[in-house]
């Protein structure tokens, strides 16, 4: 009797391992589900972000690129749990922390890689004064320096908001604005279609290379849940951007793929001028260099309250860090 009962035992529990294992298989077979809140549509910069979540499908990723209409929408979208990573400019993140959003800072999607286009016939920022100069928003990071540059030469002017660098320099083509900040594609674009009839007033990629441009951001409550997935996010990032600068050919052969809308030349002109200008950074840019600078510009220019220039209410340096460990600097 005994052995009868020992013998029924060993096949119930074999039979609750086998149903065990299959649950955990099942469980660790599921697709990690993120969504990823954009302030505008996919464009050119956005080529090594698009190319990390087709890489990072392996690990059981399924990462959605979402456009909003406005960097606040995409901020609100992590704010709301509709999003769980979110690229937006240093500035709206800032100015959402401040409103009372838990959120943080934890690598850099673009460096700062704008430029303040405008027509050639202006060459001094004081020449400003009554033209028509479009902006993105209000908390957009371009719109930042474009009042730090009118507010130093003295310049008062009612912006007009025009969403999309893309957009603004189809307008500027049209006629319909005299100045605008452009990304890099954008400058190129308008440069080629019109030769010397457009320059470039003054470039911030240059003059502020420490300022943190668009960057990931998500809030402290998904972070102290899923620090692994943060960091994960993170390095496929990291990972492509460093592949990227290693096989510039690869990299523009990607960009004709992923946007065969866009003339070949230009494809090919875009991605070797955001390699040449290190806007793709290897290493993710969020470091505490970069935090002091970007927190005393938002500050000088009026986006965030002097009184609150701690990096620790903006920026969490962890996730990056720990992956730095892993994958080491470059």
């Amino acid at each position: 009797m005994q052995n009868s009962f020992y013998k029924r035992m060993v096949v119930i529990f074999v039979g609750l391992v086998l149903v065990l294992g299959i649950n955990t298989a099942a469980i660790a077979a599921q697709t990690i589900k993120i969504v990823t809140a954009h302030s505008s549509q996919k464009a050119l910069g956005d080529l090594l972000e698009l190319l990390a979540w087709e890489a990072i499908k392996s690990k059981g990723y399924d990462v959605e690129y979402k456009a909003l209409a406005t960097p606040e929408l995409a901020a609100q979208a992590l704010i709301n749990r509709d999003a769980q990573f979110s690229a937006i400019s240093s500035g709206t993140g800032m100015m959402a922390v401040q409103a009372g959003a838990k959120i943080k800072m934890v690598c850099e999607h673009k460096a700062n890689e704008w430029a303040l286009m405008t027509t050639s016939n202006i060459t001094d920022p004081k020449q400003l004064v009554g033209k028509r100069l479009a902006v993105h928003s209000l908390g957009a990071i371009s719109t930042g320096m474009v009042n730090t540059t009118l507010k130093n030469a003295g310049v008062k002017l009612d912006l007009m908001t025009i969403a999309g660098s893309d957009v603004r320099a189809q307008a500027m083509l049209a006629g319909q604005i005299d100045a605008t900040p452009l990304e890099i594609k954008d400058v190129l674009l308008v440069q080629a279609k019109v030769p010397g009839k457009f320059h470039i007033l003054v470039n911030y990629s240059k003059e502020m290379p420490q300022l943190n441009g668009t960057c990931f951001w998500v809030s402290d409550d998904f972070l102290a849940k899923n620090p692994q997935w943060v960091q994960d996010l993170i390095q496929a990032n990291l990972e492509i951007r460093r592949k990227g600068k290693a096989d510039p050919k690869w990299l523009i052969g990607e960009g004709k793929r992923l946007f065969p809308e866009l003339d070949l030349a230009l494809v090919e002109a875009g991605v070797n001028a955001y390699l040449q200008a290190d806007i793709w950074n290897v290493n993710g840019h969020v470091t505490p260099e970069t935090a002091a600078f970007s927190l005393k510009f938002y500050s000088e220019a009026g986006t965030i309250q002097a009184k609150d220039l701690k990096p620790e209410l903006y920026y969490n340096f962890g996730p990056l860090n720990a992956v730095l460990k892993k994958i080491g600097q470059k």
